[in-house]
C-alpha cells in the first residue's frame, strides 16, 4: 500500500464513525473487531463503492460527518455537537463490543462472559506463550506503540 492509501486509512481510523452500519465483510467483528471497525468506514467513506477510498472521497466522508454532527446548521461544531458526536460515537463502539461479548446471544453480557473477553488480550501480548503476562511484554508492546506514533507524526509533518 503506498504512503497515499495508508494515509487515507489513518485518516479514516481517525473520523469518529456516527452510525455506521456494520459492513458485509469477510471479518469477523468479534476476531478482529479493529479490522471491522475499519473496513465500516473505509466501506462507508468509499462513495463510488470502487474498493478504493480517495482522498477526495475522505474529505467528502469526512465533511458528511460534520455536517451530520452540525445540528443547527450553523457550519461549526460546539463543545455540546463535539459532545453529542463522541457519545454517538461510543454508544455504537459499546453495541459492537456487546456483540462480541455476548457469547450465548442473550443481549447481555455476564460475568463469565465479560472475564472470558478480558483474558483474551493476554494471548495477544504472550510472546513466550508460558500464559503470563511478563514486564518484558509489556515494554515490548509500548516500544511497538512508540514506534507506530513515530510513524504515523513522520507520515502526516507532525515534528
Amino acid at each position: 500500500m503506498n504512503l497515499v492509501g495508508k494515509s487515507a486509512l489513518v485518516v479514516l481510523a481517525a473520523a469518529l464513525p456516527l452510525g455506521v452500519v456494520m459492513a458485509d465483510t469477510k471479518l469477523k467483528a468479534h476476531k478482529f473487531p479493529h479490522a471491522a471497525l475499519m473496513m465500516e468506514m473505509f466501506t462507508a467513506a468509499d462513495a463510488d463503492k470502487d474498493g478504493t477510498v480517495t482522498q477526495k472521497e475522505v474529505h467528502d466522508y469526512r465533511l458528511n460527518l460534520f455536517k451530520a454532527s452540525d445540528g443547527n446548521g450553523d457550519g461549526v461544531l460546539s463543545v455540546a455537537q463535539l459532545d453529542t458526536m463522541i457519545a454517538k460515537f461510543r454508544a455504537d463502539r459499546m453495541q459492537r463490543m456487546l456483540v462480541r461479548m455476548d457469547t450465548d446471544g442473550d443481549g447481555i453480557v455476564g460475568a463469565d462472559e465479560f472475564a472470558r473477553h478480558r483474558g483474551k488480550w493476554m494471548h495477544h501480548l504472550d510472546e513466550n506463550g508460558d500464559g503470563n503476562i511478563e514486564k518484558a511484554d509489556i515494554e515490548r508492546m509500548a516500544k511497538m506503540s512508540a514506534k507506530r506514533h513515530r510513524m504515523h507524526k513522520r507520515e502526516h509533518g507532525h515534528h
